[in-house]
């Protein structure tokens, strides 16, 4: 049987204070069109998210997630009705992939 290898990531103080500690790097934020505002609205993106209106009537998303790369698949079906703001990560996995002939939302 082979063993097994397991490790923690951990942050150093430096890291937490410029904002890409763990912490920092599980929380997402999205800001959604105004076009695509009461799909967003009606979705449940995760179970601790908050939302804020913008004047605009687009829509910010804040919530912690784990899986960027999962996320990534399910912010890639608003096409370019989402901009991410952050992870950094995250944000360069949709970047290439926001189209505006991509008329399906979820």
């Amino acid at each position: 049987m082979k063993p097994i290898i397991g490790y923690i990531r951990v942050s150093t103080n430096q890291q937490g204070k410029s904002g890409l500690g763990i912490e920092a790097q599980r929380e997402a934020l999205a800001r959604f069109a105004p076009a695509a505002a009461q799909q967003v609205r009606e979705t449940l993106f995760h179970s601790d998210q908050k939302e804020e209106e913008l004047e605009d009537g687009s829509i910010v998303i804040r919530f912690k997630a784990a899986g960027h790369l999962e996320m990534a698949w399910y912010l890639y079906q608003w096409g370019d009705k989402v901009d991410v703001i952050k992870p950094e990560p995250l944000k360069r996995l949709i970047a290439d992939h926001r189209r505006s002939d991509f008329p399906v939302l979820p």
